[in-house]
């Protein structure tokens, strides 16, 4: 959390110190990107005098990049590009080779965020020294035929920056990887267009991904999935199917536990293109890796919690319809229970309702504080789950206090196995309601909505954010019309239900999806957020990142501006 209120700070900063100066003017995308790089600390690190399609370039890069040996950005004339099968993986069956003699080679890459990287490579040969920008030299012994080998983790400023390789005879390099957490790219829908108007939706949506909260979009109906760590399409390595609990207890009572490195296979299927979001229930202190679709999207990330089964986000990822595969690498000492995906409303209007959420006024939204706690949208209809209209099996009600304080001092869990429960809920106008259930336990809730026959409206898994204690998450937002819906939820074993809630947005559909589209001017695109630093977003003091040098002068503004100018009036 205190990386993205650093970039929120930042931003603000850019916005604040501009809004003076700022006219009733519309905005292009070139300008917006060079505004947002400013404020996420790029400017100070490209060359003097870059353009707006520049800094679009840059915050195109996701996370994860990858580098093909022969697009080398300098190289001696010591060495080649080879053509060979063997290299396999690349794709491409071209290498950098040293011959005879040895040489060096130098790769370029950019990042629009400060974060932590491990670079790893596909390289054979002898002793080779990499040196990423000034950070000192590393050596990395691969063997003579093509092996991944890591080359260690760097904590890199936004910026270009620059891998120069010390190759000796007979050493090649076929492939670099660049992996960190799962980062997008901070771009609109289909990229930016630096000529085009800023609307309201590409506003919202590049700062939303300039903070990495698009795990905070609301759920979409129609699709969640639960895939169970132990039941794996393919596992190769040393682990076991556990029933252990002393890490807490798992979903179906099972888990996954890494005995030496091991790499799990899971196959699924998504039914639409769009934002999906996965999350995985496990521990360790060991980095772990997540390969999505055979290397399309590479994520790496440490567990939350070290001892105890947590729930953690693993990455953000565009899918498309049909069949997907993971890949995740599990190091010795880990252990993993569950992986759940959902997709993510991820549209302009969702971004906009989610910056007001964050306390930025956006248009005619007011800045509602979110503050830690609180609640998304207001509260319509509160059901304590004891007041079900049938059930379908027996559960018992308990006033127990020992998973936290229930909202009617009273909550149900099932007797002998599962049990379904029925509600009728009756809504006084359509809108967009959020279906949101505080509940604890290992094992998932489905809840199906408007069920008849065999058909229903939506039908969504969905688990408690916690496993022993009463906690609030969302289940799903849909579009429901006034009248009367059935609510049904099944409640699995060893798990309990307080109460669930619809909330409703405050904004209608057509007004968001209006000011969605509407271009952003000058003055509402530096808009003085105060409300933000009012929230104590700023990190500590100790938290500071340090001081970075004055960058280097600038030349002369031009006496005229354009869109794809990087000066800006009045910077």
């Amino acid at each position: 959390m205190k990386t993205k209120n650093i970039v929120l700070v930042g931003i603000m900063a850019v916005l604040i110190c501009s809004s003076a100066i700022a006219e009733e003017t519309p905005i292009t995308q070139g300008e917006w990107a060079v505004y947002l790089a400013r404020g996420l600390g790029l400017e100070k690190a490209m060359p003097a005098g870059s353009s707006a399609d520049r800094y679009i370039s840059v915050l195109g890069n996701k996370g994860y990049q990858r580098i093909e040996g022969e697009d080398y950005y300098k190289i001696s004339p010591e060495l080649s590009i080879a053509e060979s099968g063997k290299t396999g993986q690349s794709g491409k069956n071209k290498w950098v080779k040293a011959g005879d003699k040895p040489g060096r080679v130098s790769y370029r890459f950019e990042i629009p965020v400060g974060r932590k990287y491990t670079i790893r490579t596909r390289n054979r040969g002898m002793i080779q020294f990499w040196t990423i920008d000034d950070q000192g030299s590393v050596m990395v012994s691969p063997e003579d035929d093509f092996s991944w080998n890591e080359v260690g983790e760097f904590d890199l400023k936004p910026g270009p920056h620059i891998i120069t390789v010390a190759l000796p005879t007979g050493g090649g390099i076929d492939m670099i990887e660049l992996l960190t957490g799962g980062f997008p790219s901070i771009a609109p829908a289909g990229g930016f267009n630096s000529l085009d108007p800023l609307t309201y939706g590409e506003k919202a949506a590049t700062i939303v991904k300039a903070l990495n909260r698009e795990d905070e979009l609301p759920i979409a109906p129609g699709f969640s999935l639960v895939l169970e760590a132990e039941l794996y399409e393919r596992a190769e390595g040393g682990f076991q199917v556990s029933q252990d609990e002393n890490q807490g207890a798992a979903s179906r009572k099972k888990w996954l536990r890494a005995e030496g490195d091991v790499s799990v296979f899971y196959n699924y299927e998504v039914p639409e293109q769009g934002l999906y979001t996965i999350q995985a229930h496990g521990f360790g202190v060991r980095k772990e890796e997540w390969i999505f679709d055979r290397g399309e999207e590479q994520v790496v990330s440490i567990p939350d919690s070290p001892a105890r089964f947590g729930w953690q986000p693993v990455t953000k990822i565009i899918l498309e319809p049909g069949p997907h595969t993971i890949e995740t690498r599990v190091k010795e000492g880990n252990g993993i229970d569950a992986i759940m995906i959902v997709r993510r409303r991820a549209e302009g209007v969702n971004y906009l309702q989610l910056l007001s959420d964050l306390g930025l006024q956006e248009g005619a939204l007011p800045a509602k504080k979110h503050m830690a706690g609180s609640r998304r949208y207001q509260p319509y209809k509160s059901i304590e789950a004891e007041q079900y209209l049938k059930i379908i099996g027996e559960v018992e009600k308990s006033a127990s206090d020992q998973h936290g304080s229930p909202s009617n001092l009273s909550w149900i869990s099932p007797v002998n196995g599962s049990a379904v429960c029925r509600y009728e809920i009756e809504l006084k106008e359509d809108g967009m309601y959020a279906l949101y259930m505080s509940s604890f336990g290992p094992n998932y809730f489905t809840w199906t909505i408007d069920p008849e026959g065999d058909s229903f409206r939506t039908q969504m898994n969905s688990f408690p954010p916690d496993e022993e204690e009463f906690s609030w998450g969302e289940v799903v937002t849909l579009e429901l019309s006034r009248g009367k819906h059935i609510f049904e939820v099944s409640l699995p074993a060893s798990n309990g239900l307080d109460s669930f809630e619809l909330r409703k947005r405050a904004w209608s559909q057509a007004d968001l999806e209006k000011l969605s589209r509407k271009p952003v001017s000058r003055e509402e695109a530096l808009r003085n957020l105060e409300e933000v630093e009012e929230r104590g977003e700023a990190p500590p003091e100790e938290d500071k990142p340090e001081e970075e040098p004055e960058p280097p002068d600038e030349p002369e503004p031009p006496d005229e501006y354009t869109t794809l100018s990087p000066f800006i009036p009045g910077s």
